[in-house]
This record gives structure tokens, C-alpha cells and sequence, in this order.
């Protein structure tokens, strides 16, 4: 009972990652770096105008990095709950999820399901 609760809970927070927009957030820091960087390096461009393009690519950069810790926070939050949840329906289960057999089950429970989940979606 302890491992299939475990299973559970690995499937949620992994469906709760894959419906957040962190994957979204991630390329457009990882985009807007690159549009900064091409920016700064324009010879012919003129530094106030340089000034002016990377104030705008540091907020969009802020936004997102807002959203990528505002997720990151939420799963770890829903995380806390569940496994405060958990405890209270089977003591123990905690500690089997912190060892590393429960850790590399939930390893394996997330790629298996991650995989299938796309297979079916795709």
C-alpha cells in the first residue's frame, strides 16, 4: 500500500508540472537571453538604444523567472500537503518516499507515466 501511495503521488506532482507553464517560462528566459546577447554585441546599434532594448528584455526576463518560482514553489507547496496527507493515512510513508528506493521508484513511476502520458497526448 505504502508504494502505490507513493505512485500517486509521484503522478500528481508530475501532472501538476506538466499543466503549469514552467516549460513556457524556461525558453523565454532562455530566448530573451539570447536576443539580449545578440543586442549587446550590434555594433551599428548605439548604446542608448542598446540601454533601452535590454531594460525591456529584463523585465520579460523578470516576468518569467516570476512564473518559473511562483510553479516551482506551488509543486513544492503541493508537495508538503500531500505528503502531510499521506503521513496521516499510512505512517511510514514518508520515509520509504526519502529513501532511496522510494526515490528511485518515484523516478521510475515519473518516467514511465511521463512517457506514456505523451505517447497518448502527442
Amino acid at each position: 500500500m505504502t508504494w502505490l501511495l507513493v505512485g500517486i503521488f509521484t503522478i500528481i506532482l508530475v501532472e501538476l508540472f506538466l499543466r503549469l507553464p514552467l516549460l513556457g517560462a524556461a525558453q523565454n528566459v532562455f530566448h530573451t537571453g539570447q536576443r539580449a546577447t545578440r543586442t549587446l554585441s550590434k555594433r551599428n546599434a548605439s548604446d542608448h538604444w542598446k540601454e533601452k532594448a535590454c531594460k525591456s528584455y529584463a523585465l520579460q526576463m523578470f516576468k518569467n523567472s516570476f512564473v518559473l518560482v511562483g510553479g516551482l514553489a506551488l509543486i513544492g507547496i503541493v508537495g508538503a500537503v500531500l505528503a502531510v496527507g499521506v503521513e496521516k493515512l499510512l505512517p511510514g510513508t514518508n520515509t520509504t518516499l526519502a529513501s532511496w528506493e522510494g526515490l528511485l521508484f518515484s523516478f521510475f513511476i515519473a518516467s514511465i507515466y511521463l512517457a506514456l502520458r505523451l505517447r497518448v497526448v502527442s
